[in-house]
């Protein structure tokens, strides 16, 4: 045997921690950039090296499906639910 192996509770523990460490970072980094930035008002950091600027985007994915943004979300969950029903390959 090479070595303890981690179980795959654990797996699916950290994958879950790192899901919900990155949902949170971008909710929290969202709920910032409307708080303190004005649409058409450009902030330049570092000399104008990196600019932050407001834009909404209205779509589901690069403006595209503006009125499918709930079947797009309904689509992925059913996936996702798909997967979980799939038994694991060994």
């Amino acid at each position: 045997m090479l070595g303890h192996m981690p179980r795959p509770s654990r797996y699916a523990a950290a994958a879950a921690l790192i899901g919900l460490a990155v949902c949170a970072t971008d909710a929290a980094s969202k709920a910032l950039v409307v708080a303190h930035l004005s649409p058409h008002r450009p902030v330049p950091l570092l000399g104008g090296l990196i600019t932050l600027d407001l834009i909404r985007n209205p779509g589901a994915a690069f403006g595209f499906g503006r009125s499918y943004t709930v079947i797009y979300a309904v689509v992925a969950a059913a996936y996702r639910l798909g997967l979980g029903m799939c038994p694991s390959i060994p």
